[in-house]
């Protein structure tokens, strides 16, 4: 009896491990951005209750110049394809039922002091140096200072090159001064200073 009730409980641990590890059998994630081969991007929004859902970005001829309307499919998830677009550091938000909306598919975003916007990137030659290379990196630290002008405290990006923790070798210094709409934080995001190579 103990052996047959040992056999029935693992039969239903075993059960239960098989059904845990089933694969998901629900709809495919949605996937936005995508860039396609030829350099056209297809933005995706899950929003089966929205009016209308477009998205907007800067290609071509500046900020915020270009809004397209998306279309929604039979699950509610609303897309458009824009481009082909040149490879480049682009930027982008949806508006949903008017109001605008970061992608939550898509991490990547950059910060001003008035908005936050999501952004992409279109590989290609010219768009090299955004892309993490194989090429020695240096840190970036987060570093906080007394402001005497504020009598605040404040803070700075410092970027030091490889290797300068272990030398003794002097460098120059190059300060990079936010707009009037930005801080700290305007830079970092969208110069990616922790991928820059120290040649």
């Amino acid at each position: 009896m103990k052996s047959f009730t040992a056999a029935m409980i693992g039969f239903f641990l075993f059960t239960g491990i098989v059904t845990a590890q089933a694969p998901n059998q629900g709809p495919p994630p949605i996937v936005s951005p995508e860039i396609l081969p030829d350099g056209r991007v297809t933005f995706r929004f899950l929003a089966p209750e929205a009016t209308s859902v477009s998205v907007t970005g800067d290609w071509p001829g500046g900020i915020h110049s270009t809004t397209t309307p998306m279309l929604k499919d039979d699950r509610g998830v609303w897309s458009a394809t824009a481009g082909p677009l040149k490879p480049e550091f682009w930027i982008y938000t949806f508006s949903v039922s008017g109001v605008a909306t970061l992608d939550p598919r898509n991490i990547n975003t950059r910060r001003n002091g008035l908005r936050i916007e999501n952004t992409l990137l279109i590989p290609g030659p010219e768009s090299a140096d955004y892309m993490v290379n194989a090429v020695p990196h240096g840190t970036v630290s987060l570093q906080w200072y007394a402001s005497a002008k504020g009598d605040v405290n404040r803070r700075a990006y410092v970027y030091t090159p490889a290797g300068y923790e272990k030398g003794n070798e002097r460098y120059p210094v190059l300060y990079l001064i936010h707009g009037g709409s930005g801080d700290e934080d305007a830079w970092f995001p969208a110069g990616a200073p922790a991928r820059f190579s120290t040649t």
